[in-house]
């Protein structure tokens, strides 16, 4: 679920600006705490979103490693 939520956040930095240059709708919408995201910030999600996105991928290389350690260690005799 972290990969899915993850993968998700990055898609959805990526899309952010062209949603909002094209619909003029706020993507990003925290109206409880106050914030307001200035329109120049939508031009560096798409960064944001590659950046996580290939950290993303990273980390799922590293939880599949991990994952063919512990089998070994327990599958494989001696």
């Amino acid at each position: 679920s972290l990969m899915v939520s993850l993968m998700a956040t990055a898609l959805g930095l990526m899309a952010a600006p062209f949603l909002y240059f094209i619909f003029h709708h706020e993507v990003i919408q925290v109206h409880q705490a106050g914030w307001v995201v200035e329109p120049w910030v939508y031009s560096l999600m798409p960064l944001a979103g590659f950046l996580l996105f290939f950290i993303t991928l990273h980390l799922a290389k590293g939880l599949g490693r991990l994952q063919a350690i512990t089998a070994k260690a327990m599958l494989v005799k001696g």
